[in-house]
């Protein structure tokens, strides 16, 4: 919205120096415009309602397979199911697995096609239901020793007490992948999330520009039309804007669809 003395309303999520809080000029807009950091960026999201919303890939994600590199960025919201396990993605029999765990730490698990479990990372702190959005992002390679990172709101949270990191390839292609539950459906979610992304690539995420990659003043960042903009292609799984379109995969591996009663629209975003 422009104002009198050319002066452009905004609410910049960028370290910069501005005329005033909340204020840019004109030149400092279009500049930022041009640098793709202005409009500033807006999600929505979805709600899932805990009893039987969740989404389902009806397969395995296209062109995905079995590999030693992840990583994975997810906001979330917990309205609910504290002491219970919830699956934030899961593939089929959670051989891949992002979950709020029973003692409410958030985990990221995995397993080989044995069923030996060879990745198991798992948060300090716990998270509760509120209010408040978090952003959970993960990154590891089997085949790197401390190559493996969790990170909660921007801090790492890693709990090396509780570290499982195995060389070995973790069993990704095991079948039907699904969001907000395990898909036979079990563990289903009680929240909102917005902005997910994965894909079976690895960063390291003590490097600072690779966590402002996702994040930026604690709020989610655009990863572009296909979440190209962290690695430069297309993600796997890339889940982002409003309610209605969240389940069209902007990644590379494929669609899915809503079950059970309907997502929701969130009451509050992470870019608020």
């Amino acid at each position: 919205m422009r104002y009198p003395g050319g002066l452009i309303r905004a609410t910049p999520r960028i370290p910069s120096s501005h005329s005033a809080p909340g204020i840019w000029t004109l030149a400092e807009a279009l500049q930022a415009k041009a640098q793709g950091l202005w409009p500033p960026y807006r999600t929505v999201g979805a709600d899932f309602d805990g009893t039987d919303d969740y989404l389902l890939r009806g397969g395995e994600l296209t062109g995905l397979s079995d590999g030693k590199q992840g990583t994975v960025s997810i906001w979330f919201r917990l309205d609910g199911g504290d002491g219970a396990r919830m699956a934030l993605m899961s593939n089929a029999g959670g051989f891949f697995i992002v979950q709020r765990f029973t003692d409410n730490k958030v985990q990221v698990r995995a397993f080989n096609s044995s069923t030996t479990l060879i990745l198991a990372m798992q948060s300090t702190g716990t998270i509760a239901a509120g209010a408040s959005w978090h952003h959970l992002l993960a990154s590891w390679d089997m085949a790197v020793a401390g190559a493996r990172h969790l990170y909660v709101n921007g801090t790492s949270v890693l709990d090396a007490g509780a570290l499982t990191f195995t060389n070995d390839t973790i069993d990704y292609t095991r079948g039907n992948w699904s969001v907000g539950a395990e898909n036979t459906p079990a563990f289903i979610y009680n929240g909102c999330l917005a902005d997910i992304w994965f894909n079976t690539t690895y960063l390291d995420l003590s490097d600072p520009n690779n966590l402002a990659k996702f994040r930026n003043a604690g709020k989610p960042v655009y990863l572009g039309d296909t979440g190209e903009l962290v690695t430069g292609s297309a993600s796997k799984i890339y889940l982002q804007g409003p309610t209605a379109q969240f389940a069209t995969n902007k990644g590379s591996g494929g669609g899915f669809t809503v079950n059970g009663g309907g997502l929701g629209t969130p009451s509050s975003s992470p870019t608020d």
